[in-house]
């Protein structure tokens, strides 16, 4: 039975698909729904910045404000404006899922904000909450990336101990 499931979360159309499909399982089954964002190192991709500005979850200005990093620890060698971008988008990315979730009726909800390798981190998350489940998007934010390193779906799919279902466009 379905009762703890993981959506994997990157603030892509595919991710919100697969928020509103695990929360419509959640829902049938009286289920647990974890939420995680994986904040990938390195700078703040252009394409995921203008993302965040157009569909209003960062101001420009606010990502200068004096943002608590989501109580995850600092990268060396991190420029401070990219930690807080990473941040702010992740914890908006979070919230808007758990205002989805929430109108869709869940009520057992917990968040997650990962740092590191996304198709590593949701693998731990899964494991650690023991989810029967993963939910993810086919194709994410990262066009490039998965060009060069594959896909984030298909290494959790090939390495995941619980079922996987994907979400396509």
């Amino acid at each position: 039975m379905l009762k703890n499931i993981l959506v994997a979360l990157d603030g892509s159309s595919q991710s919100k698909k697969a928020l509103l499909h695990a929360s419509d399982i959640c829902k049938h089954f009286g289920g647990q729904l974890n939420l995680v964002n994986v904040l990938d190192t390195g700078s703040v991709p252009e394409e995921l910045v203008h993302m965040a500005e157009v569909e209003h979850m960062i101001d420009p200005e606010e990502v200068v404000a004096d943002v608590p990093l989501a109580a995850v620890p600092a990268i060396q060698n991190r420029s401070s404006l990219d930690d807080k971008m990473h941040a702010i988008i992740s914890e908006k990315i979070i919230e808007e899922a758990v205002r989805e979730a929430k109108l869709k009726g869940i009520k057992d909800i917990n968040t997650f904000i990962e740092r590191g390798d996304p198709a590593d981190r949701i693998l731990e998350t899964a494991d650690r909450v023991g989810a029967d489940m993963i939910v993810m998007g086919s194709r994410g934010m990262g066009p490039l990336k998965r060009l060069l390193v594959g896909s984030v779906s298909q290494k959790v799919h090939a390495l995941s101990k619980c079922t996987i279902t994907c979400t396509k466009s």
